[in-house]
């Protein structure tokens, strides 16, 4: 087992040049941690039009949105599965937008990119120690927009895939 497979501080993950060579392998860069620790994440906001902006605005202070979730128990060590989290979402082309620490945990928000069917969402990635393993639930959030076409529940079942198919690597 390797030295970060228990590891669930993000920084100190993200740290090992093996977890980072994990992530480019998969199809993104891993994100740069500064001196204090933190994660600067640089994201460019979409390019909607005014009106498409406003009614989504209105939208979301009216509570309409498009919400998918899904959990699962782990065997894997917690460090395993945050790795191959990050990898997945690198993968499926899922920027992150932020991560924070947690006691025994970690969350992770990445971008759900916008397309001809959604607005841009977010995919939500919270893991946690539990037992020997660790217990993951991951929700895809589209707000502001009532019908997602089926779209969150596709990413869904993507990233759960892909994470399952990197954690039977050996």
């Amino acid at each position: 087992m390797s030295q970060w497979a228990r590891e669930y501080r993000y920084n100190l993950l993200i740290s090992h040049p093996e977890v980072r060579a994990q992530i480019e392998r998969a199809g993104g860069s891993a994100p740069p941690v500064d001196a204090a620790g933190h994660t600067p994440i640089a994201y460019r906001p979409s390019n909607e039009p005014l009106k498409v902006r406003l009614g989504r605005r209105l939208w979301q202070r009216l509570g309409v949105q498009t919400r998918r979730g899904a959990g699962a128990t782990l065997r894997q060590p917690i460090g395993t599965v945050l790795v191959a989290f990050l990898c997945a979402l690198a993968r499926g082309g899922y920027p992150v937008r932020t991560v924070r620490d947690r006691s025994r945990g970690c969350t992770i928000e990445a971008v759900l990119p916008p397309d001809w069917r959604t607005f841009e969402g977010a995919v939500t990635v919270d893991v946690r120690v539990e037992g020997d393993g660790a217990r993951a639930e991951v929700f895809v959030d589209v707000p502001g927009q009532g019908i997602d076409y089926g779209r969150c529940g596709r990413v869904l079942a993507n990233l759960l895939r892909d994470v399952d198919d990197l954690l039977r690597q050996p």
